[in-house]
């Protein structure tokens, strides 16, 4: 009870501010929950967004809607293939490109994508003694690690990786039997294909190497 009329007492006043202090707990750990449910669901959505977009449909609509924008931008001359400093680049970008034709009118990049591809796409000739021979030493020189091809395919000039390795596998590698498939070996083969249909082949690999 109030000691005098609209005054309230000290026990009033603490049982007041207990509630205060109670009420901004609360405030302050809904506020917590609130920023944590919050944080979840903007990762829940970036997850969403992220997957969305790599799905062609999406990309195709944002390339429609990139190129729509970019459209109106230039009609309203915002576009920023319309800006001086853009322009002054890509003039000066464009002189350079010319400027670094060679003699026959071809240029350069497009020199040095036909060797490219050239060296990508090897001899196209019957291996020899000699290629035999060396692909041989070089196996043993360099093992058959990762990049081991590219690695052999460098001191076998004419040659690349791709065809190296096809060389090894399919005609000089010793531990690989030339001999036609018995019948154990399909039998092996088809089992295991229908009881676990087998993805990869190193298990297998390992259990037809046992069966030999």
């Amino acid at each position: 009870m109030p000691s005098e009329e609209g005054v309230p007492s000290w026990n009033e006043i603490h049982v007041v501010k207990n509630a205060a202090e109670k009420i901004a707990l609360v405030k302050t750990e809904i506020m917590k929950r609130l920023k944590l449910k919050n944080s979840l669901l903007q990762l829940a959505l970036s997850d969403i967004r992220k997957h969305n977009f790599q799905q062609p449909e999406c990309r195709k609509r944002n390339s429609e809607r990139n190129s729509e924008r970019e459209a109106e931008n230039y009609a309203n001359g915002t576009s920023n293939f319309q800006q001086p400093e853009v322009i002054e680049k890509a003039t000066k970008h464009s002189s350079e490109y010319e400027l670094e034709k060679s003699s026959n009118g071809t240029h350069n990049f497009q020199l040095a994508k036909k060797e490219s591809r050239a060296a990508a796409t090897g001899g196209t000739g019957p291996w020899t003694d000699e290629e035999d021979r060396k692909l041989r030493i070089l196996v043993l020189k360099h093992g058959l690690g990762y990049g081991t091809w590219i690695k052999i395919a460098k001191e076998i000039p004419g040659r690349n990786n791709n065809q190296c390795q096809t060389r090894w596998v399919r005609e000089l590698d010793t531990q690989i039997s030339k001999a036609p498939w018995s019948k154990e070996e399909y039998r092996i083969i088809l089992q295991s294909q229908r009881n676990s249909l087998v993805k990869k082949w190193q298990p297998l690999e390992k259990q037809l190497e046992e069966k030999g």
